[in-house]
């Protein structure tokens, strides 16, 4: 995973001149540059991490960044916006192409769901505040319940459906991976104390999916000191709620 991220952040410092958000060259040379770079990588699992946290990096520091000073400013910045969205939407495509093989490395998994620790009525209770506004209403009590069963992941039947996007319009996984750091800090879930970051992010893509239908995590969708999403505070008080 370090590898990846170095990829990441190498291929990410050739794409843009520092602190601008115009290409520093055309978007040919571009695509050639983030595809030898994801040569470097052996494991097929690693290739398409390296092109899907790309994308999210691109779209959580550019898009993001563009579409709200397009907002202040109007369209001054539009042919920019423009192009790194095209680059954006080039990097999903090529995702996508490899989106079968990698769910299927996902769903090979003999790992286990989280597990819950506290009153069994409080994941219920949980379940109710949640529904509606963070997980659909098509959502089953069973399939929110099974994600913290501490059952092999394997055995999973449905997903659940998270509804909270961003205002990108793009569904908000970094508030799913709040929602885990929450009740793994406070203790209420607990996860097996060897697992790796690779086996969180085959529980999160197995767990988890949008109205569009399939999520796919990476790297930069976990939550870290000063990156979490705009819903935190709302799902501590949720959680607080039913302690």
């Amino acid at each position: 995973m370090e590898k990846v991220d170095r990829l990441v952040q190498h291929a990410y410092s050739k794409i843009f001149i520092e602190n601008l958000h115009f290409l520093n060259t055309d978007l040919e040379s571009i695509k050639r540059l983030i595809l030898n770079n994801q040569k470097l990588l052996s494991n097929k699992l690693d290739k398409v991490l390296f092109i899907s946290d790309l994308a999210e990096k691109l779209k959580s520091d550019k898009i993001d960044e563009a579409v709200k000073q397009r907002q202040t400013y109007g369209e001054v910045l539009m042919n920019d916006y423009k192009e790194i969205e095209t680059l954006y939407n080039w990097l999903k495509a090529n995702t996508n192409e490899e989106k079968e093989s990698f769910l299927n490395l996902l769903n090979n998994s003999d790992i286990s769901t989280y597990k819950w620790e506290i009153e069994e009525d409080k994941l219920s209770f949980l379940f109710d505040k949640l529904r509606g506004d963070f997980i659909s209403v098509n959502t089953t009590l069973d399939s929110f319940t099974f994600a913290f069963s501490g059952r092999p992941l394997q055995e999973v039947r449905e997903k659940i459906q998270w509804v909270k996007y961003s205002k990108n319009r793009f569904p908000n996984k970094k508030s799913i991976t709040d929602l885990i750091d929450i009740l793994l800090s406070k203790n209420i879930i607990i996860k097996d104390a060897n697992l790796k970051k690779v086996d969180e992010l085959k529980i999160l893509n197995t767990l988890f999916c949008s109205k569009d239908g399939e999520m796919i995590f990476t790297n930069s969708n976990f939550t870290s000191t000063g990156k979490t999403s705009e819903f935190r505070m709302d799902l501590e008080k949720i959680i607080n709620s039913i302690l």
